[in-house]
């Protein structure tokens, strides 16, 4: 499959660091989703109620604000990557359409929706990343991210009685 960048795919030596506040501020963006799974796990029934419904509105924001990435990266992308345009739009719009199912859905099912809706599109964009679309260092942080963010909004799952 050809690069859509202007180097081949898997040669991100030329990919410039991410931004120093992208690795602190993207692992603080974790402290909503362990905060609301472990209060999930050890509080009384209607703490521990309001901390899944919060852990799921927090995922479905997360996860429609990775789809906006999508978008502003359709929106400045080069020439050279203009084939890319229609996908990166869709993938924009994905995540936020799983996320509104999910906060629809009962707190079990939607919490395993916005894991999966999470992982997935990490999943779409290592894809994306194999075709030049997307650096390195974004697709390694992103992964890290969505692990850790899917196993609390899973753990807040198995924390229903």
């Amino acid at each position: 499959m050809p690069s859509l960048s202007n180097h081949p795919p898997g040669d991100f030596l030329r990919d410039p660091p991410l931004p120093r506040p992208a690795l602190w501020l993207g692992p603080a963006g974790l402290l909503p989703f362990l905060a609301a799974a472990l209060l999930a796990w050890t509080a009384g029934a209607e703490v521990a109620g309001f901390a899944r419904f919060a852990l799921a509105a927090y995922g479905a924001v997360i996860l429609s604000f990775l789809g906006a990435v999508h978008w502003g990266l359709a929106l400045r992308a080069p020439a050279a990557e203009a084939g890319a345009t229609a996908p990166r739009l869709g993938l924009g719009v994905v995540p936020s359409l799983i996320a509104w199912a999910a906060l629809l859905l009962p707190p079990g099912p939607g919490l395993v929706l916005l894991a999966l809706g999470l992982l997935g599109t990490a999943a779409v964009e290592t894809v994306a990343a194999r075709r030049g679309l997307l650096p390195t260092g974004y697709l390694r942080l992103r992964w890290a991210l969505s692990v850790c963010a899917a196993a609390s909004l899973l753990a807040g799952a198995a924390s229903l009685p």
